[in-house]
């Protein structure tokens, strides 16, 4: 079963950040190399055990540089198809797509304080098509509904998240350092508010904090500047909670005296949450496998 190790490597792996890749070694070792899903049909029997990042829509998986970039990784055992994972990129601070998406979903609903009227991130519909394509093609394999498994960190894993919460795709679901997507309203989509979803984020990650997850959340210390990031942490909290201050109008005074952009940004990282996890001197959730952390519902796969 996917642990959530693994499932935070892919969520890294998508960002397909050449300065990341060259860091963190176990990234490159964890995916065994990319083919073309019609090789991955025909010689799947000729396979070694391990990771694969199987293209079924090149227009999505090798244009790295859109906006929007979510991959297809498919894992063999004994020459056999076992399970299937759907990661999605998050924000890329250089692409002004995503950072305009941020602003335009974000701020109205965790600064302004308006969840009435949010709007749905643009990209849901096209990552919706990629992930229908996506488990045509596996269930094509042979890869039960139950082992098909959505992830994404922060813009990424909201995404995952809201995709999860279709009706017709209560896939399972983990999110790494997300904003929470349970108000989020969007027209052609039914949602349900139970589906099957993990939250992992960084005790001080400021950003996982924003609006109210689906799904219990798991917090993990990630020591990269923890300490400045939990005091960064508690002093908003209590602006918030003793003058109504909104959390942000509350950072935006600190960040300068308690150096909490730097804080944040170590807090907020995939690579520093995913390193705590793959490590289990410093923390056993990751060898947890999610669908063990997951609440039974009626939309559970």
């Amino acid at each position: 079963m996917t642990t959530l190790a693994t499932l935070s490597q892919l969520s890294a792996f998508v960002y397909k950040d050449i300065n990341m890749l060259a860091r963190t070694p176990a990234l490159r070792r964890g995916i065994v190399c990319q083919i073309h899903c019609n090789d991955f049909t025909r010689h799947q029997t000729a396979l070694r055990d391990g990771w694969y990042e199987v293209l079924i829509c090149p227009g999505m998986q090798l244009m790295t540089t859109r906006s929007l970039y979510a991959s297809l990784f498919i894992r063999c055992h004994l020459q056999k198809p076992a399970e299937a994972v759907l990661a999605v990129r998050g924000t890329v601070i250089t692409n002004l797509s995503n950072i305009a998406q941020d602003i335009k979903v974000w701020y109205k609903a965790f600064v302004l304080g308006d969840t009435a009227t949010l709007p749905v991130p643009s990209y849901l519909d096209r990552l919706s098509l990629f992930a229908r394509r996506a488990r045509a093609y596996t269930k094509g394999l042979g890869i039960p509904h139950r082992k098909f498994t959505l992830c994404g960190h922060s813009l990424g894993g909201a995404l995952a998240a809201l995709l999860s919460t279709h009706k017709s795709m209560p896939y399972h679901t983990a999110t790494f350092n997300a904003p929470g997507i349970k108000h989020i309203r969007h027209g052609s989509f039914a949602m349900i508010h139970d589906a099957p979803i993990v939250n992992i984020r960084a005790r001080y990650d400021f950003i996982s904090t924003l609006g109210e997850p689906v799904g219990p959340v798991y917090a993990v210390d990630v020591p990269e500047h923890q300490e400045a990031a939990s005091l960064a942490f508690a002093a908003a909290e209590l602006a918030h909670s003793k003058f109504l201050t909104p959390r942000m109008s509350a950072l935006d005074k600190m960040t300068q005296e308690l150096g909490f952009t730097a804080s944040c940004m170590a807090q907020h990282s995939i690579v520093n949450l995913m390193q705590v996890l793959s490590d289990s001197t410093q923390s056993t959730l990751g060898k947890v496998p999610l669908s063990s952390l997951l609440v039974p519902t009626q939309h559970s796969p």
